[in-house]
């Protein structure tokens, strides 16, 4: 999935420009310029089939993300999983497990 994410960031503008917003909205610097918003994109990019499947261990599959607000990567983990935005995609990645988030607070 990794390589897939990173070849629709190299070529797919669309999707590069909604990965590189996923880390404005996170990381709000003056400081930095848009080569730094590419190199911190691929903790983004590395993530994401977490986010969309879960994580497997010893046979059991987590695919439950508590986690306290929901984001733009939030967003279009769901909307991946669901072919809702760029649904060519989801048709590469065959996505077998979805992870749910819920938002959860104390």
């Amino acid at each position: 999935m990794v390589s897939i994410f990173y070849d629709e960031f190299k070529n797919n503008a669309e999707f590069n420009n909604e990965i590189i917003g996923i880390v404005k909205e996170s990381i709000k610097s003056d400081k930095l310029n848009e080569i730094d918003y590419e190199r911190l994109a691929i903790y983004v990019l590395e993530e994401l089939p977490f986010l969309i499947c879960g994580v497997e261990s010893d046979d059991i599959v987590y695919g439950l993300q508590p986690y306290p607000g929901i984001s733009k990567i939030d967003y279009l983990t769901v909307d991946l999983q669901d072919g809702l935005r760029f649904p060519d995609i989801t048709h590469k990645l065959r996505i077998k497990n979805k992870l749910r988030h819920i938002e959860a607070y104390i």
